[in-house]
């Protein structure tokens, strides 16, 4: 049996022919791609692949932007059989020519622009072959192309990178039936019907609304940079297609609402918003029911490995999550997909974990309200990286079965609820015990006076690193001390702008912050002082 995922948007087209699949904004107007078109502009490109001798099972690098050009490039990889990579040049040449030299792509297919890297990445000066991106032409009704590749289930269909930030990139390659099931996990959680509109900021989830007939408005932004999105812009967008959704990041949110706000406008059309990918504070969820009043919000928590994991239903607003995130309960991630495994284990990331069986494994996990690293299992979890690179770090086995380490921290609540308190290597750990620094700085950020907010230990001392709000209120720093006496923080010290990670710009970026102030190391805090049984979060929490 044929598993070639490129199939989907064979029946799309077949069912909606003239429903609109993607939708651009260039030079000031819209151009859009029906189903039928993207399936015939995907077989012409396919037809192009196979002449430049793209054969099944090669890999294939895309260095082209988020575009129309770049999916019908991506689907007719899929169809041919190649295997569609993926590496972000923006972390770096230097992270580009690993990943390239790990992977060997046999072809890049490259815009203009991007081809001009070649000389500074020796992976690819010498051997691929470069390819331009598909041109997207009107003549493409009569393309005749060869049939789509005959491939297996565990055929692989697309190879990504993680961003490395917190190490050596790994590689993840998703087969055609993981490709799939990822697609229909995704349906199912954000509810993607037929016929609903969708403006697109998050690429890959552009997959699940192809597979879903759902039309895709490519946000007419830098996803690059999420927090510096200029919100104008879609704004403009949402007031000529009136979509029904909005999947983004919250720092891309943030900066939506905020400009509403100052404007008074409201945005009347959306029907459902998902953020997830960073921490959602109450106050981004607070704004977002402000200008999108008919909305439902939703929260997704999730990893590139196993998206999603679980999802939180923010429409309405819970007094009860509200106290206990003052208290340093984290901040909730809600129910667990029942497609999918999740347990915690016993804090213990940086240690690799052996062979389990089952009893061994389930003596490991904590119990209701004790903090533990969040593990994770099921069909639709990458089970490996590429040429086993992180495996060890992130991957363990219970009884053959393959569970993957989220380096996360969290908490199950008493109603089986997960509560999120951040990577756990941001732990610290000293003599006052261990202290989540999520924890600490989603309570912070219940003060309006804060900006941005990181907790970070110097020489031993909890020290509350800060960026203040431009209309904060004299007194805010003893409110914020009393309100967080719990912490027993030492000072709090203030910064022009706290570093946040490259791709969601919205996560500190801790390791850039620590050699900022001076920090302490988290590992050095672990090894050299002494550290007593901490207590969990959730004694410290309401309950």
């Amino acid at each position: 049996m044929n598993s070639n995922v490129s199939e989907i948007l064979a029946r799309q087209s077949r069912d909606d022919p003239d429903g609109a699949a993607i939708t651009q904004r260039r030079c000031g107007r819209d151009v859009i791609l029906t189903y039928a078109q993207l399936e015939q502009a995907v077989r012409r490109e396919s037809r192009r692949l196979t002449e430049a001798g793209i054969i099944k099972g090669d890999r294939v690098l895309v260095l082209c932007s988020v575009s129309l050009e770049l999916y019908v490039a991506m689907l007719a990889l899929l169809r041919c059989g190649g295997t569609a990579m993926f590496a972000d040049p923006g972390a770096g040449l230097a992270r580009l020519n690993t990943c390239c030299e790990r992977a060997q792509p046999r072809a890049v297919i490259a815009t203009w622009r991007a081809s001009l890297l070649r000389p500074f990445v020796p992976a690819l000066r010498w051997g691929p072959r470069w390819l331009t991106v598909p041109k997207l032409t009107p003549d493409a009704a009569g393309a005749v192309a060869p049939p789509p590749a005959t491939v297996e289930a565990d055929h692989p269909a697309m190879l990504t990178f993680t961003s490395g930030s917190t190490g050596e990139p790994r590689g993840m390659v998703r087969t055609h039936c993981f490709l799939a099931r990822q697609q229909r996990a995704v349906v199912n959680h954000l509810g993607l019907r037929q016929g609903q509109t969708d403006l697109s900021t998050m690429p890959i989830f552009v997959l699940a609304n192809l597979a879903a007939g759902v039309h895709s408005v490519l946000a007419d932004v830098n996803l690059a940079r999420p927090g510096a999105a200029a919100p104008q812009r879609l704004i403009a967008q949402i007031v000529r297609h009136a979509p029904d959704r909005m999947l983004a990041s919250p720092a891309m949110f943030d900066r939506l609402a905020d400009y509403c706000i100052m404007r008074g406008i409201v945005l009347e059309s959306l029907q459902r918003i998902d953020t997830g990918g960073a921490p959602v504070f109450p106050r981004t969820i607070d704004k977002l029911r402000a200008v999108m009043p008919h909305a439902h919000l939703m929260i997704v928590y999730g990893s590139t490995e196993a998206e999603p994991i679980a999802t939180l239903d923010a429409t309405v607003q819970n007094d009860t999550q509200r106290v206990r995130i003052a208290g340093g309960a984290g901040l909730p991630a809600g129910a667990c997909a029942s497609d999918v495994q999740v347990r915690l284990l016993a804090a213990r990331w940086g240690e690799p974990i052996g062979p389990l069986s089952a009893g061994q494994f389930n003596a490991q996990c904590v119990e209701p309200g004790v903090v533990g690293e969040i593990v994770v299992r099921g069909d639709r979890v990458i089970g490996g990286y590429l040429n086993g690179v992180g495996d060890s770090q992130t991957k363990f086995h219970v009884d053959g079965s393959i569970w993957h380490r989220t380096g996360d921290l969290g908490r199950f609540d008493d109603e089986g609820q997960l509560w999120l308190l951040g990577r756990a290597a941001a732990q610290l750990r000293d003599q006052r015990g261990a202290i989540e620094p999520l924890a600490v700085e989603a309570a912070a950020m219940e003060q309006a006076a804060l900006a941005c907010c990181a907790l970070v230990a110097i020489r031993g001392e909890r020290v509350l690193v800060v960026q203040i709000a431009a209309d904060a209120e004299d007194g805010w720093r003893e409110r914020l001390l009393d309100d967080l006496a719990w912490a027993q923080i030492g000072r709090v010290m203030t910064l022009r702008r706290i570093p946040l990670d490259r791709r969601h710009n919205a996560k500190i970026d801790y390791p850039s912050l620590r050699r900022m102030v001076g920090a302490d190391s988290p590992s050095a805090l672990s090894t050299t002082r002494a550290v007593p049984a901490a207590p969990s979060i959730s004694t410290r929490s309401p309950s």
